[in-house]
């Protein structure tokens, strides 16, 4: 038997005849009240999935929050690093610049240098012409005295703008001009191939070469190549290469002898 069945055979038997009606609504009653549990049931575990929901959300808002503060920090560092490359971008400008002023002024004296050289050395290439000329007049008129006599006295004699001269001062000049003309050495080396025409540039030009002139290319001690000059120009010379005598491809940077 139910409790509830119990609990109102109970109170009827406790109450009389006026209890059947207060038995007879007591179930209703609980009824009543297991359906209002129920509903506050109901409410409760709304309420805590409503709240479990709202908590999800607060952990999401802050979990993107901090993705957010993560992505600001990046980008401040980004921000920070530009200004900084930035600062020594300008910098290495700035010096750069300065580097390119001091060099244009090295090369504008280096070339006030050369032209002051080569007007020296055009001068003294002129006056060595003139003691030359007046030597071999003086020579000339030697020989035709014999080694001797008046001619021989005044070829001791000689003056030149308006200065007495020596054969020995005659001797030094003339050796001054032939240092002043002579060629400087030079290293020859391979400059650039021209691969569709089988050409190799040198760069001994007009002081150091000729058509027709042969070389040897080696790198290092290997011998490389056989190369014909073809063509010359003030700075360079054009050879082809005796591909049938050469036992490798000349390379620019191999030297040329």
């Amino acid at each position: 038997m139910a409790l509830v069945t119990k609990i109102m055979l109970g109170l009827i038997i406790l109450a009389g005849g006026g209890g059947i009606f207060l038995g007879l609504s007591i179930p209703d009653k609980v009824e009543e009240m297991k359906t209002q549990r129920d509903k506050f049931k109901k409410s409760s575990s709304d309420f805590q999935t409503k709240a479990g929901e709202a908590e999800q959300k607060v952990a999401t808002a802050e979990e993107n929050l901090s993705n957010l503060q993560k992505e600001m920090d990046t980008a401040n560092n980004a921000t920070q690093k530009a200004k900084t490359d930035l600062q020594l971008a300008t910098q290495a400008k700035a010096q750069a610049e300065a580097a390119q002023a001091t060099a244009e002024g090295n090369l504008g004296g280096a070339i006030q240098a050369k032209n002051d050289a080569e007007s020296k050395l055009a001068g003294a290439q002129q006056d060595a012409s003139d003691w030359e000329t007046k030597y071999n007049q003086a020579i000339a008129t030697a020989n035709r005295a014999g080694g001797g006599g008046k001619e021989l006295k005044e070829w001791k004699a000689l003056t030149f703008k308006g200065k007495p001269i020596s054969a020995a001062e005659v001797k030094v000049i003339l050796a001054a001009k032939e240092k002043a003309e002579a060629v400087p050495a030079k290293t020859g080396k391979v400059t650039k191939l021209n691969a569709a025409f089988g050409l190799i540039h040198i760069n001994l030009g007009a002081k150091y070469s000729r058509v027709g002139q042969k070389y040897t290319v080696r790198r290092g001690t290997q011998l490389i190549g056989l190369l014909t000059v073809v063509r010359i120009s003030e700075e360079e010379a054009i050879c082809k290469l005796d591909k049938a005598n050469s036992p490798g491809v000349p390379q620019v940077g191999d030297g040329v002898k």
